[in-house]
């Protein structure tokens, strides 16, 4: 991926960020109307069964009965105790009743016969202990009248205390209405999570090879990917449309328990805190907690639903771990990472400790979503963040491309002058050679023409003329930097049958412009105009250039053919060899304009015209 197209990439990023945080707030406010007028979308209303009789039958065959209002917490119980709801209701036709099944098995009767059943031994992992919590939907006798409904909990082993919902009656669609309504805000909050995080962690990914400082953001992809997780599948919502209650229950727990470890690690590596141990002991021991809980889990001694009374909490401990180490960062070090953080951490901080309190005192119902919100907030803004510093890394990447080629041109440049330099010695020290051997050689000459022998003069002649070094061939400007560097192109282009016409006007003192600056740009217009050239027929290849000076002004024109082939985006011509912009033109154009000149380029019936002037 070429720097410019990642630089479209980034701001498409941005774009989709929007879309789908419009989409959320539109889902939001959606969610909050419909609970706030009762909206329905069918005659049959929703109604509530909350006053029911409860039975509690003993192992041992001891029954008691009262009456009792749901939701409700039954504590002290024993294993193989059951719990028995009764209410007498009136049914209407198409009616269905839902309830929630909170880790017990459950048998359902409607006046005595056994309409449903969930958590039987055998629908869920022997080691798990009890069923996952499920959404059990069933289809009431179709005639409408009176009613029993009876609901039989069996208290499994692992459990101490079950919580006993409320459940409802009505048809389908007002069933999945009140799903939607109340867990129809985190249902789309974590599916946006989920989605945003694949996204981001698959395109760092892609990118990551040539920009190894986008690293730290594939760890928060998969932050906001497990974080997603625990939220989608621990909803209500998800259980009703995709009844896959063990898998989701695994996903949830998974989602809860990992998400610490990829966001210490995105922590980490985007605030490079100084001491790094703190965080580093923090992250080991999340990650020993993690295993720790697995391992105990599948081998049955501590199952998720007895070990997540604690670990519930861990997301929120890590968060607040490292808000309070961005504040550290902040005050004690003024690191420049912990100024940019502090914000967006600071939001999912007081998210964390609010989801902390509404789990001892609840005051957002039943789906909170105040973790959810602040990981959302903090993803977009740190992204947000990281985009700008991947610009500035793309920029960076391209000056020092840029850098390097010229440092690569004013090598060559010197190699160039070097080996003029050399030529040129030779060449004076074989003239000293005939200037010493002169007189001889026209004594001999002499004697030739005293014989009256011609031909034997003339023979002489050509035999001393093969020594005579060829100063004159490569003088092509005044200026010995730039002659050395047209004259190794003129040798390259005739080489490969290239008719080369350069007329160049450049003298020995250019000014403020030093000859290596003037270097590159001569040596990278000729070794472009080579280069388009070799693309065409060899009867049908040139370059012409001309320079002249005039009011302290040096302008250059260079003509050459080529196939008709380039490619342009904003007055920037893209390179044939590679990816993205062509180095040598933009150095050319660096240097142009650092003197105070102008660049311009042109195309027309098979020709490339490239005209530009420079302030001496």
């Amino acid at each position: 991926m070429s720097p410019e197209q990642l630089k479209r990439f980034l701001v498409a990023s941005r774009v989709v960020y929007a879309v789908v945080l419009l989409l959320l707030v539109a889902l939001l406010v959606g969610s909050a109307l419909a609970e706030r007028y009762n909206l329905v979308y069918h005659w049959n209303e929703l109604r509530v069964i909350d006053a029911v009789t409860m039975q509690r039958t003993g192992t041992d065959g001891s029954r008691t009965e009262a009456e009792a209002v749901l939701p409700l917490t039954v504590e002290d119980l024993g294993p193989g105790e059951r719990l028995t709801l009764i209410a007498s209701v009136r049914t209407e036709t198409h009616d269905s009743l839902m309830v929630k099944t909170e880790g017990a098995p459950l048998r359902l009767y409607v006046d005595g016969a056994l309409y449903g059943s969930d958590g039987d031994p055998g629908t869920f992992p022997g080691f798990q202990g009890a069923p996952p919590p499920n959404l059990l939907t069933v289809a009431l006798p179709s005639e409408s009248g009176g009613k029993e409904i009876r609901l039989e909990y069996t208290v499994p082993a692992s459990l101490e205390s079950l919580e006993l919902p409320a459940f409802y009656l009505g048809d389908t669609q007002v069933l999945f209405m009140h799903l939607l309504s109340q867990n129809g805000p985190l249902f789309g909050l974590s599916l946006l999570l989920m989605l945003g995080g694949i996204v981001l962690a698959a395109v760092t990914l892609l990118i990551l090879p040539r920009l190894p400082a986008a690293g730290p953001l594939p760890w928060l992809g998969l932050a906001c990917l497990v974080a997603g997780l625990w939220g989608f599948c621990g909803n209500d919502l998800t259980v009703y449309l995709i009844p896959v209650p063990n898998l989701l229950y695994v996903g949830s727990v998974m989602g809860l328990l990992y998400f610490a470890l990829p966001f210490l690690r995105y922590g980490m590596a985007m605030l490079d805190p100084r001491p790094r141990m703190p965080l580093a002991v923090l992250h080991n021991v999340m990650r020993i907690v993690f295993l720790f809980a697995l391992l105990l889990h599948l081998v049955g001694l501590y199952p998720f639903r007895d070990s997540l009374v604690y670990l519930r909490f861990l997301p929120f401990v890590a968060v607040i771990l490292f808000g309070l180490s961005v504040v550290y960062e902040l005050v004690a070090h003024r690191n420049p990472q912990a100024r940019r953080l502090w914000v967006p951490t600071g939001i999912l901080t007081v998210c964390a400790v609010a989801s902390i309190v509404d789990r001892f005192f609840p005051f957002m119902g039943p789906e909170s979503m105040f973790f959810e919100i602040g990981i959302l907030v903090f993803a977009v803004w740190t992204t947000y963040l990281g985009w700008g510093y991947l610009r500035e890394t793309i920029d960076e990447a391209e000056r020092s491309a840029q850098l390097a080629h010229e440092v690569e041109t004013m090598n060559n440049s010197l190699d160039m002058q070097r080996n003029l330099y050399q030529k040129l010695n030779q060449s004076t020290e074989q003239v000293r050679a005939l200037r010493h051997d002169l007189r001889h050689q026209l004594g001999a000459i002499r004697g030739y023409l005293q014989k009256d022998d011609v031909d034997g003069a003339l023979g002489y002649v050509d035999s001393i003329s093969g020594g005579i070094p060829e100063i004159a061939d490569k003088l092509l400007c005044d200026n010995f930097a730039v002659n050395a560097v047209a004259v190794h192109y003129l040798d390259m282009a005739a080489r490969n049958h290239i008719q080369a016409d350069l007329r160049l006007v450049v003298p020995e003192d250019l000014g403020q412009v030093p000859d290596n600056d003037m270097s590159i740009i001569v040596g990278n217009l000729l070794e472009n105009a080579i280069e388009a050239c070799l693309y065409v027929d060899e009867d049908r290849r040139f370059i012409r250039m001309t320079s002249k000076v005039a009011k302290r002004r040096l302008a250059i024109v260079i003509d050459n053919s080529f196939d008709g082939t380039y490619t342009e985006r904003g007055g920037e011509f893209y390179s044939r060899k590679r990816q993205g912009k062509g180095i040598g033109i933009s150095s050319v154009r660096a240097v142009v304009e650092r003197y105070g000149g102008a660049l311009k380029y042109e195309v027309a019936n098979g020709v490339f015209m490239t005209s530009l002037y420079v302030k001496m």
